[in-house]
């Protein structure tokens, strides 16, 4: 139900290309050794839609107004699909025949501008993706364990810190499928519970629409489905002859992945209660934490926070390779001045996502607030500009002058969709952060 993301585990996907792609590490993305088919890919995009802040998606129905709220996941959505399907587009219309990343793309397409744009999204959405899982993990820690909040930030460093120094990833490839176990584990359990539970009549829910917060709404079904550093990745990790079939490949995964989040988000909110209307008790912010206090609880908690801690790890590997490609000498990787230089970068990105976590310790407000600003600009507003700025340098025949017009408008709309969604989340998050 995720990520960004990917949004828990929504670069789970990509870091198997990256690593090919970056360390030169076994075979490079779309070779014929370790190309994906059609049906394998549409297994691993819906595998990067899911993760662990599916658990704030019912929280955010209670933003949004149940009725507000499922419209709008299908809408967000289907501009997701849009946007990141002229992403993927992209990497075929870069000069050279390369397999771009994201800032090589933003540099052939609007030149150091774009290069920048590019790396101001993506150090913006790894800040606050890695900050909300690390928000996540201490958080449990405390309830688990009883350790404070301080305390606990500071050994979940430390984890990921030692963690990001590795330098090779493959072995982290394999807790993908512990992750996938854990969740569906966490899911079962949190079901079971919410059906328990006496569902009020359906009038207690309303207002069914609330504008005062459905940015934070947005916010958070952005963190699940805009997962903007996975596309690239895994369109150029595809066979080459069904490559241009990877917008119908997300279409596959996008549509279940779209009614298991509206039943599930719904289900629970409907089934733990309003917070407009009984504040006391009510849905939470982490819906975990309506879990009966128990083993049980503690089990889905340390699980959830294991294989966060790997996803975080994961997530990190392709900017901190990109940073150590842009700023070091790569032909004088394994000196051990160059290591040391390479491991203290990486520290100092540990040390922005502490930051950010330390300034918004909320869980579903941080993914809010990520989803609808890193997520965001790398998801929804960069992909139409970039993607008209090279299409449009092919020059259009004659019988393509009509639809190529229409794909422009609706790169435009997407845009200024994007700018929108921009605006209404960060305007919610003051609101809330100033108590108004």
């Amino acid at each position: 139900m995720e990520t960004g993301s990917t949004c828990g585990s929504q670069a789970s996907t990509a870091p198997a290309s990256a690593e090919a792609s970056y360390d030169g590490a076994g075979d490079s993305p779309g070779s014929a050794a370790s190309a994906s088919g059609f049906w394998a890919t549409v297994i691993n995009i819906t595998k990067a839609f899911v993760g662990a802040a599916s658990f704030a998606l019912p929280k955010a129905f209670s933003d949004g107004g149940l009725v507000g709220a499922s419209v709008g996941i299908v809408v967000l959505a289907f501009f997701s699909h849009f946007a990141l399907s002229r992403l993927a587009r992209c990497s075929h219309l870069v000069p050279g025949g390369s397999r771009p990343t994201y800032p090589a793309v933003g540099q052939a397409a609007l030149g150091a501008v774009g290069r920048f744009l590019a790396w101001f999204g993506m150090l913006a959405m790894t800040l606050g993706v890695c900050g909300s899982y690390v928000v996540f993990m201490v958080t449990r820690l405390e309830l688990v364990t009883g350790v404070g909040q301080d305390w606990g930030l500071c050994v979940v460093c430390v984890l990921v810190t030692l963690l990001s120094w590795l330098r090779s990833y493959r072995l982290l490839a394999y807790t993908s499928f512990f992750g996938i176990l854990a969740l569906v584990f966490a899911l079962a359990v949190q079901c079971v519970d919410v059906s328990r539970q006496d569902f009020a009549p359906l009038a207690e829910l309303e207002p069914f629409v609330r504008v005062d917060s459905y940015g934070k709404f947005l916010g958070n079904a952005g963190f699940l489905y805009l997962i903007s550093t996975a596309i690239l990745p895994l369109e150029q990790s595809m066979q080459e002859e069904v490559r241009p079939h990877f917008g119908k490949a997300m279409a596959f995964a996008m549509v279940p992945v779209t009614i298991l989040n509206i039943v599930f988000a719904a289900f629970a909110y409907w089934g733990y209660g309003d917070c407009l209307h009984a504040p006391t008790q009510c849905v939470q912010g982490l819906v975990v934490d309506n879990l009966p206090p128990g083993t049980l609880t503690n089990v889905v908690n340390a699980l959830l926070s294991v294989d966060l801690l790997f996803t975080c790890i994961v997530f990190l590997l392709p900017m901190s390779q990109l940073l150590e490609k842009e700023l070091l000498d790569e032909a004088r990787f394994g000196e051990w001045s160059v290591e040391i230089r390479r491991n203290v970068l990486r520290t100092l990105m540990v040390v922005g996502i502490a930051w950010v976590a330390k300034g918004v310790p909320v869980f579903d407000l941080l993914t809010g607030l990520s989803g609808g600003f890193g997520n965001n600009i790398l998801g929804l507003i960069l992909p139409p500009v970039f993607y008209v700025v090279l299409r449009w340098r092919h020059k259009a025949s004659p019988a393509h002058t009509a639809s190529h017009a229409l794909e422009l408008a609706a790169c435009g709309v997407c845009f200024l969709f994007g700018l929108g969604f921009i605006a209404l989340t960060l305007t919610t998050f003051v609101a809330q952060v100033s108590g108004r």
